[in-house]
């Protein structure tokens, strides 16, 4: 089953995810971008932009996660999960 959740982004607002994964824009096109290989060599690397509110056509109400980017032909729903709680730290006296 697949499990929908959002996280929080200082630049794109509220990410969807898919099993654990941000979910992928496939109406933006990647932009290139230069990077440093761990030799100094230069190369090009691409970054994709996450299915996020930053879009204007996305919004998250409770907990759903709409997207309408399919053009005024209907909207897309993902139910979202609850985060799964995180194992407390071990704090060794």
């Amino acid at each position: 089953m697949t499990k929908y959740t959002i996280r929080e982004d200082a630049n794109y607002g509220k990410v969807l995810q898919k099993d654990g994964k941000d979910a992928i824009c496939p109406f933006q096109a990647p932009i290139a971008i230069p990077v440093q290989n761990q030799f100094g060599q230069q190369q090009i690397g691409f970054n994709r932009m996450p299915c996020s509110t930053i879009c204007p056509f996305s919004e998250v109400k409770e907990d759903i996660f709409i997207i309408d980017c399919i053009g005024g032909k209907g909207s897309t729903i993902f139910t979202l999960c609850e985060e799964e709680e995180k194992a407390p730290e071990l704090h060794i006296i």
